[in-house]
């Protein structure tokens, strides 16, 4: 169903009486009104959907009390109805993570389309109403009062999206690990054909002839040694059910594509091995040991890990904050490509940490700013990762908070940024976008 993936921003008057004319029915995520109801009435819906599995509430539409269906959509009077919406969302506790659009006028009318994310700090109640109220999926009682064991369910729910989620990344973590040394595997018998290759030319040498002795010109230690690796994990706040079959990954993958001068995610011009929980991609670079790795999974975690260790001035080993900036915005404008394929919509959780990079150059993305490099005193460090699908969806308020955490990162490293000097426009003349 359209309405629940596709931008609200993207609906026009017409788009949304061509969505009516199909008779969609009312159900779990989807709701009609034909006017907007009051406030305590409308708050009590968007606790509902919040506390199930959010949704849309289309305002403008009438529906058929029995079957659910519109019988009459013809928009409601145009007026201040962003200021409407932001009073009844600030009569709810805690405040749920909500989109709201107005369609353009028709004769006078509009459609109001509001978007509620599934709340990832449920329960959520309206101000001076002690019922905690879900979403049934039926359309003669569309929203009703929480049973005691649903209630348990929705107070613990935060802690067994936090167990699904960890448990998610320990299974990205072990297949990596996997591959990690299949490939070195890969890379000690490339040496060892090398080295057969190096004695069957000196067996048909000429008399008097000579080789030089054998040097290996692929990478001589265990894979994993002397890298950096960034690693970045997304995934649904509570990954419980599968978005996709894990057999139409690979599609997905050649359709959601994001790419830049400085990465690609996902990258749909490399191999990628079929896993349990979807599928993963993992190469080196022979001269220098260099790894990348990409994987995605079917309940949607979404990952990648990097070498981020560069050669910078005089030789030295440096890491370009820059790259954090590219590395992030590439995965995020991925990532929100397959959520919105995926049909999608709500909070998304994860991580941005970064491994190897002790007594390590620390090269800030804007050098003007901070003209000197710093040394690394830590071994690792990480970021939290909050963002819903809305900002995914939306470039400007992408790049807003890939600058905002890039600021946050620089932070980490003693780069402080108070007057916000790295913004949008200046890592935009970086490259980062």
């Amino acid at each position: 169903m359209e309405i629940l993936t596709k931008k609200l921003s993207e609906f026009s008057f017409d788009d949304v009486v061509s969505f009516a004319e199909e008779k969609n029915s009312e159900g779990m995520q989807l709701d009609y009104k034909e006017e907007l109801p009051d406030k305590m009435k409308l708050a009590k819906l968007v606790c509902a959907f919040a506390n199930t599995r959010g949704g849309v509430i289309v305002v403008g539409i009438r529906e058929n009390r029995k079957t659910g269906e519109p019988t009459k959509w013809e928009g409601i009077d145009d007026g201040r109805h962003d200021e409407y919406i932001a009073q009844v969302i600030g009569n709810i506790s805690p405040i749920p993570s909500f989109g709201v659009h107005k369609t353009n006028d028709n004769n006078g009318k509009v459609f109001l389309l509001l978007r509620i994310y599934e709340g990832n700090e449920t329960p959520y109640y309206a101000h001076n109403d002690s019922n905690i109220w879900i979403r049934t999926g039926s359309t003669k009682k569309s929203v009703n009062i929480a049973s005691p064991e649903h209630i348990e369910l929705l107070f613990g729910k935060r802690e067994k999206a936090q167990i699904s989620r960890n448990n998610n990344k320990n299974r990205a973590e072990l297949n990596y690990k996997s591959f990690l040394k299949s490939a070195d595997r890969e890379r000690k018998n490339e040496i060892e054909v090398e080295k057969q290759n190096y004695e069957a030319k000196k067996i048909h040498l000429e008399d008097g002839d000579t080789l030089p002795p054998f040097k290996s010109q692929i990478f001589q230690h265990n894979l994993g040694i002397n890298v950096a690796m960034l690693d970045i994990t997304l995934q649904p706040f509570f990954p419980q059910t599968e978005l996709i079959r894990p057999l139409d990954i690979e599609t997905l993958i050649q359709e959601s594509e994001f790419r830049t001068r400085f990465a690609s995610f996902p990258s749909r011009a490399t191999h990628w091995d079929s896993i349990s929980e979807g599928m993963i991609h993992l190469s080196w670079k022979r001269r220098d040991g260099g790894i990348d790795s990409q994987q995605v999974f079917a309940n949607g975690l979404m990952s990648t890990s990097t070498n981020v260790l560069k050669t910078g001035e005089g030789g030295a080993p440096t890491i370009y904050l820059s790259w954090f900036a590219a590395q992030l915005y590439v995965t995020l404008s991925g990532a929100g490509k397959m959520y919105e394929k995926l049909g999608f919509s709500g909070s998304i959780l994860g991580t941005m940490e970064i491994n190897g990079m002790e007594n390590v150059y620390i090269d800030p993305a804007i050098r003007t700013m901070w003209p000197e490099p710093r040394t690394s005193v830590f071994a690792q460090r990480s970021w939290d990762i909050a963002i819903d699908t809305m900002t995914l969806s939306n470039e400007s308020d992408l790049k807003e908070y890939v600058a905002e955490k890039t600021r946050d990162i620089h932070w980490s490293f003693g780069f402080k940024d108070l007057q916000k000097g790295i913004s949008v426009e200046r890592l935009n003349e970086r490259g980062v976008f």
